[in-house]
């Protein structure tokens, strides 16, 4: 957008007392807004983070990476993001990730999460391995506090 949108933008919202915000963690956590260095590093392709739509994978278009990304397509992500929403006490916000564990095999980790007040529920985002993207059973979060809890894969947003 131009500057004199933003300000039209700006002066339209003053009797409104509007200021520049961002969603908090848990907001963006529920709604499924992806942070970097969070949710995503170097280390991650746009296909593993939700980003496929605004790639152009046929060859139409030359751009740095363009045959990595076209194989990584061709083959198949290995890990995606997924929501997770799992029980027990309130947890410690998750600042460095946290293993998702499926019969005692490691099928992911957390990024994000945090107790949600609305859900009632701790919630968060996870990198999740292919296999277990839409599994429907109980995986097990191992927190920060030492708690292991139950939990379950979930579609953003989280409900």
């Amino acid at each position: 957008m131009g500057s004199d949108l933003w300000d039209l933008i700006w002066e339209a919202g003053q009797i409104y007392n509007i200021r520049p915000g961002a969603p908090n963690i848990i907001e963006r956590v529920e709604g499924g807004l992806f942070s970097y260095g969070n949710e995503m590093t170097r280390d991650n392709n746009p296909l593993e983070i939700g980003l496929r739509k605004f790639c152009s994978l046929d060859g139409s278009i030359d751009y740095i990476g363009r045959e990595a990304l076209e194989k990584i397509a061709s083959e198949g992500e290995t890990q995606q993001l997924r929501g997770l929403i799992f029980d027990g006490p309130r947890c410690p916000i998750c600042a460095e990730p946290w293993p998702v564990l499926l019969n005692g095999e490691k099928i992911g980790q957390l990024t994000s999460g945090m107790y949600s007040p609305s859900l009632k529920a701790n919630v968060a985002v996870g990198m999740i391995a292919r296999d277990f993207w839409d599994y429907k059973g109980a995986v097990e979060i191992n927190c920060l506090d030492s708690l292991k809890r139950n939990g379950i894969i979930s579609a953003f947003p989280l409900k």
